[in-house]
């Protein structure tokens, strides 16, 4: 059954937008600047492989929020205190992560 999008169109759009995010700006913080355009266009499936550091999303060079794996999130998260336990600091997948009690 033929297919609208052949598999190579996705694969050369995919590269095009992996090579704009390659050699994008640097905005606040030291953060990598992409259009929500850019991050749009990306499949579903395959943005986590971009997704390589917390990223800010621009619309028209204003940048809007910062999009990011879980993994990141859950490693910036402030651990909460409890007076029974000490919130520690685990290694899990070579990522450094907080216990939040």
């Amino acid at each position: 059954m033929p297919t609208s999008n052949p598999v190579s169109t996705k694969e050369k759009r995919f590269e095009k937008t992996k090579k704009r995010w390659e050699e994008a700006e640097r905005g606040l913080g030291g953060l990598r600047c992409v259009s929500f355009y850019d991050f749009d266009q990306l499949p579903t499936s395959r943005r986590k492989e971009l997704l390589t550091e917390p990223t800010i999303l621009t619309s028209d060079g204003v940048e809007v929020c910062v999009v990011m794996t879980v993994e990141d999130y859950f490693a910036m998260v402030v651990p909460t205190q409890n007076s029974l336990k000490k919130p520690r600091m685990c290694h899990f997948d070579s990522r450094l992560f907080r216990e939040v009690v």
